[in-house]
């Protein structure tokens, strides 16, 4: 038996087993109490603990690390997720042939599930990864891309709006003339509108920061004031409760101003008024976003 420490501190047991090299881990940082757990260590006893244990065990280690906490909601997420569907089953008897329905149910859940499985490999509660490969028999859905609003239709909605509505008229009025993803217009202060002008500032990962022409007829307030007045929840909520009362608009998409936008500027020849507008980093992104009339 040797007595050997992982790149994280974390001391274990590399012993020598039906002519197979093998390795159990201590968890400890210890040296000292490393080496009184290896001169207790029964090795002919396998390790035999249930996911639900085991997920709790995993989720607690997780909690203290430096991580976002988007990431931990994320893996308190997946490890109810886990203790629902396979709680009550030891670790070692969970195969890919019960993991495959459950990832296909939601295949988001393949990352988290394979560090989860990982962390019990190296915890030797299991010497295989039940998601190993399990990418390969997922079935793909098919991506719906968002549709383009005729002009037709947007001044529809517009005047839909305006009547049953007004409140999230002038905001709407203005995604359908400048292509703005609907959280940065939710954003927008008034320090940020000039005569003729206004800045846009995306979130992280979605752009950046840029001036676009655009008229804004509402009375300006002061400067650190939200020029629309609705936060993105306070948004999603009155867009969905107007939907609810105009049946013509189910299944409408504010997203769908932004295609609408961009595929009227390529068909006038701008596209790189387009790709300025929108705030893209590519060409390639405008075309994503094009639907040409008659395609």
């Amino acid at each position: 038996m040797h007595l050997e420490k992982n790149p994280n501190g974390i001391w274990y047991c590399r012993f020598k087993q039906n002519e197979r090299w093998l390795r159990t881990s201590l968890r400890t940082s210890n040296k000292r109490q490393a080496q009184r757990k290896l001169s207790n260590l029964d090795l002919g006893v396998t390790r035999r603990e249930r996911l639900a244990e085991a997920s709790q065990r995993w989720l607690r280690e997780q909690e203290t690390r430096s991580i976002t906490e988007k990431h931990l909601r994320d893996i308190r997420r997946i490890s109810v997720e886990l203790n629902t569907a396979f709680g009550t089953l030891p670790i070692d008897e969970i195969r890919r042939i019960h993991i495959l329905p459950w990832l296909q149910e939601k295949p988001r859940r393949l990352r988290l599930a394979r560090a989860f499985f990982r962390w019990c490999m190296a915890e030797d509660l299991r010497k295989i990864d039940p998601c190993l490969g399990a990418a390969g028999y997922l079935e793909k859905k098919e991506v719906k891309r968002t549709p383009r609003l005729p002009d037709t239709a947007i001044e529809a909605l517009l005047r839909d709006l305006q009547e049953h509505c007004p409140k999230l008229y002038p905001l709407v009025l203005f995604l359908s003339e400048t292509g703005v993803r609907s959280v940065d217009a939710t954003r927008l202060r008034w320090k940020d509108v000039l005569p003729g002008r206004c800045l846009i500032r995306p979130g992280k990962g979605k752009g950046h920061t840029r001036w676009i022409p655009a008229h804004i007829d509402l009375p300006r307030r002061e400067n650190e004031l939200f020029v629309f007045g609705l936060s993105k929840t306070q948004l999603e909520g009155t867009w969905r409760r107007f939907k609810l009362n105009q049946p013509a608009w189910k299944g409408t998409s504010l997203h769908s101003l932004r295609v609408s936008v961009n595929s009227r500027l390529v068909e006038e020849g701008k596209e790189a008024l387009a790709k300025a507008m929108l705030g893209h980093s590519s060409a390639d992104m405008t075309a994503h976003y094009t639907r040409l009339c008659g395609s």
